[in-house]
């Protein structure tokens, strides 16, 4: 998922900022589910943003997904509980994928603060936390396919490409926490 779904902190408008996204739907108002903090990942913190999700209401062990931009990953290596096991288990295999808290983890560039929609957003990395059945999943645009004979496309052969764009909105925003990690 990009910036567009995860990051934006601008309100929805149709253009620059397609539709509202899950930083913005639950950063805002009195019951916010957003922690912050400045330099590296606390465990604390990481601790906070679960526990925002599990008084939400809308807690389901098999339906939780964990969303961090790729930035975060060098400090949530050193992070162990009390009896000294690592929080986060890197990814072994497809069959083993990367866990924090024994939850599929799941990095996405697009984890970063931005005020519209940006390929390559350069504000604060997020780490989110939510209950997959509380997504509103929508395509963003229908399926393209474009079709090349023209050289530098790997070989001198046919190729057909494509690309579908999808997205997602917030059902209910006490499904989902989100760690903000300013100067990261």
């Amino acid at each position: 998922m990009d910036n567009a779904c995860l990051g934006t902190t601008a309100a929805g408008n149709g253009t620059t900022v397609p539709f509202t996204s899950v930083y913005r739907e639950v950063s805002q108002g009195a019951a916010a589910h957003k922690i912050a903090t400045a330099g590296a990942v606390a465990y604390d913190k990481i601790r906070q943003v679960f526990g925002k999700v599990e008084q939400g209401g809308f807690w389901s062990d098999s339906d939780i997904i964990v969303i961090a931009h790729t930035g975060i990953k060098e400090s949530l290596r050193g992070l162990v509980d009390s009896t000294g096991r690592p929080l986060f288990v890197e990814e072994v295999s497809a069959m083993q994928p990367a866990t924090l808290f024994g939850y599929k983890l799941q990095f996405s560039d697009g984890a970063k603060t931005s005020t519209t929609n940006l390929q390559n957003p350069t504000g604060n990395p997020l780490l989110i936390v939510g209950n997959r059945q509380h997504l509103i999943l929508g395509v963003r645009s229908p399926i393209e396919t474009m079709i090349s004979t023209e050289a530098g496309w790997s070989t001198d052969e046919a190729h057909l490409k494509m690309r579908s764009r999808r997205a997602f909105a917030v059902g209910r925003e006490k499904s989902f926490g989100i760690l903000e990690v300013a100067g990261a």
